[in-house]
């Protein structure tokens, strides 16, 4: 935790990373308390969260060019650091960086971790969306029900772009 820390005060304040952590953040904190919403949901509300001072319309034309998680971190760049930044962090940042080495789905944000967010701090997460019921204890199925548990990674995460 104090590594986390430590990393964050030392690249991220004030700089691309530090946008690129909050986006992170922001996006799997929200996939925990609302689970089995539509993606775009999630994006939406991440950069509600990230930008409260813009009205509605404006959230709506951000969101309305984002198909993923990688789309919404450029997105909030661009506005914070402009277009080129927002080049460069996708070209030379984003597309270098290795996978979740758990879920396969989501990049490795983080230096000193080979797990995406949802996987490093949720990794037991379930939720019956039928029942409204939540585990972090890794259950198979729903306890009341006997449903299907909705994973804290479920989706088409990021789409991996083979390098030619």
């Amino acid at each position: 935790m104090l590594g986390r820390a430590k990393e964050y005060l030392k690249f991220g304040v004030g700089r691309p990373p530090g946008t690129i952590w909050f986006m992170e953040k922001a996006y799997f904190d929200l996939r925990r308390n609302y689970p089995g919403r539509q993606e775009y949901a999630y994006l939406r509300l991440a950069l509600q969260s990230r930008y409260p001072d813009k009205t509605d319309e404006q959230i709506q034309q951000l969101t309305s060019d984002c198909s993923n998680l990688d789309d919404a971190i450029v997105k909030a760049v661009a506005l914070d650091f402009g277009h080129p930044v927002a080049v460069r962090v996708r070209m030379d940042v984003l597309w270098n960086l290795p996978f979740c080495s758990r879920c396969g789905k989501y990049r490795s944000l983080s230096m000193a971790d080979p797990l995406c967010y949802g996987c490093r701090n949720y990794p037991g997460f379930a939720a019956c969306v039928r029942c409204h019921l939540y585990w972090d204890d890794y259950p198979v199925f729903c306890q009341v029900c006997g449903g299907k548990l909705w994973r804290i990674t479920d989706g088409d995460g990021v789409p991996i772009i083979p390098v030619a």
